[in-house]
């Protein structure tokens, strides 16, 4: 039967070079029917159905060469060799996305052990400010009130002016720390804190005139190989795909502004490999830009093992 349903024809009109079959789907072995399709059975390598037009065209479409069958030009079988390069690709990636995976793990443990960390570093700060403003709302000196400044009196009045000048001085100091703790502490960094090892790392790349960086959970900055001086290409926005869908990619936001255009921003494609590195980048669009990062941060275990090999 026609795959359409359009009739029914008998086994031996199948492949005969004449087209039966409206939909030309009782010619997938010839080029009878202008609309159908050819297939390329290739043998040691992934099956192909093409267009019957591309069939004694004189370009080999298929590895195994049958679909110039006509032979007006020879086509090489090539299939076992595709084949090949094609495993041993399958493999590597296989392998690679299993390393990755063992060293996703180490990644979640130091991530947790650093969340710890740091919320141990919150409470601390919190501690150490209490005494300190304490001691900033305290009268530091009192004169005798007897109309006249002895040296002692002037000693102690400036002991006491450098001391509130130091005490000032370790407030703003524990509030900068605190803010940057729990600002931390807010950062999503993955199902298992996989990520919280790569806050404000630092990683460039070198592509034509320019060097772009990424310090990840805080900037993109590109600048010029001739000039130490930064454009800010978005700062620390958030995930744009999470949950389900993984942690692939972010959103770094609200850069410097483009002459009579957008905020530039960048969104960063994460892909699995087996060290941190920033691997390309480019601007699809005007002050739009587009980073991919490699990390093992995102490889998850082979979930596809045989399958190339099961299309054989």
């Amino acid at each position: 039967m026609c795959l359409d349903g359009s009739r029914t024809i008998p086994f031996e009109w199948v492949n005969d070079d004449y087209c039966d079959c409206r939909d030309g789907s009782d010619e997938p072995g010839t080029a009878a029917c202008p609309n159908g399709s050819f297939h390329c059975a290739n043998l040691g390598h992934l099956p192909l159905n093409i267009p019957s037009s591309r069939v004694n065209d004189q370009i080999c479409d298929c590895c195994d060469g049958s679909d110039e069958y006509s032979g007006w030009v020879h086509c090489p079988n090539t299939c076992e060799e595709m084949g090949r390069k094609m495993r041993e690709e399958m493999r590597l990636q296989e392998e690679r996305q299993t390393n990755g995976y063992q060293i996703r793990q180490k990644m979640a443990i130091d991530g947790k052990k650093r969340k710890v960390e740091k919320q141990v570093s919150v409470n601390s700060l919190l501690f150490s400010k209490y005494p300190v403003e304490q001691i900033q709302a305290r009268k530091e000196f009192d004169l005798n009130a007897d109309g006249e400044i002895s040296p002692e009196e002037v000693k102690v009045s400036n002991e006491a002016r450098m001391k509130h000048s130091d005490v000032q001085s370790k407030i703003r100091r524990l509030e900068a720390d605190l803010k940057e703790a729990e600002e931390y502490m807010k950062i999503n960094f993955g199902p298992n804190d996989e990520f919280a090892p790569l806050y404000q790392q630092c990683f460039e790349i070198a592509l034509s005139e320019y060097v772009y960086k990424l310090c990840l959970f805080e900037k993109a900055t590109q600048r010029s190989k001739d000039t130490s001086m930064e454009t800010a290409l978005g700062s620390w926005g958030k995930w744009i795909t999470i949950g389900e869908d993984g942690f692939y990619k972010m959103l770094y936001e609200h850069g410097a502004q483009c002459w009579n255009g957008p905020e530039r921003s960048t969104t960063v494609d994460l892909v699995c490999g087996l060290e941190n590195a920033l691997v390309a980048s480019s601007e699809p669009s005007r002050c739009q830009y587009a980073f991919t990062f490699a990390t093992p941060a995102v490889c998850d275990l082979p979930t596809h093992k045989n399958h190339y090999e099961g299309e054989l």
